[in-house]
């Protein structure tokens, strides 16, 4: 059976099918769902299908808008080191999961660490970036002791700005094999070309500046 209503009956339909029960709008008309004498808290577009909350103008399939900071809220978790919630993208194409935003509890309840996953062609979504409780950013790491810790090799295709380089070990070392200035192809430990006359210019605001060059002994 079916229960139509609207307009000589044009507006919406009610009826049931085999395991489910369907609320329709018909032809172009949309559909709407409110609470407490207050209508469009959902909104279905009769046009796109797009769906609204807090919107009667949806620009895409799910479309939240509100005035308040907190627009969607994900809860979930068990305890200390569970997700509380992910995103996945997903590739129809592909058949597969593609890459993922998680949120996980940390060691604690109150900590929070945000992770990024993607996939290679042959793998399931792996953790590739995080986020940790403290600020710390790790990328090839779940680990990171600073603002930064990369695991692995860093490509800069501009400038590398920093305000003071400092070392606490002997055995640090800031760049392996070859560095190269101005050039991709360094032959040397460093190399600096450029198309002007001047290479490199060394200043001391306290007038002993000075150039150190020694060997190994």
């Amino acid at each position: 059976g079916r229960v139509d209503w609207g307009q000589n009956l044009a507006y919406g339909q009610l009826t049931w099918d085999t395991g489910k029960a369907k609320i329709l709008s018909k032809g172009a008309n949309a559909l709407s769902l409110g609470a407490g004498g207050t209508a469009d808290y959902v909104y279905i577009s009769g046009g796109t299908g797009n769906v609204g909350i807090g919107t009667t103008a949806p620009s895409s399939k799910l479309h939240i808008q509100d005035t308040n900071d907190a627009v969607l809220t994900i809860a979930g978790g068990s305890g200390g080191g569970s997700s509380v919630g992910y995103i996945d993208f997903y590739s129809i194409a592909g058949a597969k999961n593609i890459a993922r935003i998680e949120a996980d509890r940390g060691t604690a309840n109150s900590n929070g660490v945000l992770t990024l996953h993607t996939a290679d062609a042959s793998s399931a979504v792996a953790e590739r970036m995080r986020i940790n409780h403290d600020g710390n950013v790790g990328i090839g790491t779940t680990a990171p002791a600073e603002k930064l810790t990369v695991a692995g090799n860093i490509s800069a295709g501009g400038a590398i700005l920093t305000d003071s380089i400092s070392a606490t070990k002997s055995d640090l070392n800031y760049f392996a094999g070859k560095v190269g200035i101005g050039t991709t192809a360094p032959l040397y430990p460093l190399a600096v070309h450029d198309a002007g006359e001047l290479l490199a210019d060394f200043y001391s605001s306290d007038n002993h500046g000075y150039l150190r060059v020694r060997d190994n002994s």
